[in-house]
């Protein structure tokens, strides 16, 4: 998928979960920007391919930075978490 392409489907992404009405941000977010959090569940069974995602981001390194502002992003962070239960976090 071309950056154009992915650019693209992030303002499809984007318009389909319009928040109703956006939420203050904090004093140290500059004016003109939003700062949103989110995490997903890992599936059972897909910590190997999540691995394998997480490697291929850190080889592409330089691709990954040019794909920010096709998403109009500045900063993009990624966490993995496990629960006490278990439970795998993005």
């Amino acid at each position: 998928m071309s950056a154009a392409d992915r650019a693209d489907r992030v303002d499809e992404v984007t318009a389909e979960r319009a928040d109703p009405a956006p939420l203050a941000m904090p004093p140290s977010v500059p004016p003109g920007m939003r700062l949103e959090l989110s995490r997903a569940r890992l599936l059972p069974g897909a910590q190997q391919e999540t691995d394998r995602w997480m490697d291929m981001l850190h080889e592409r390194y330089d691709e990954c930075l040019d794909t920010l502002s096709a998403e109009r992003m500045a900063f993009e962070a990624t966490f993995r978490h496990t629960d006490t239960d278990g439970t795998e976090w993005l």
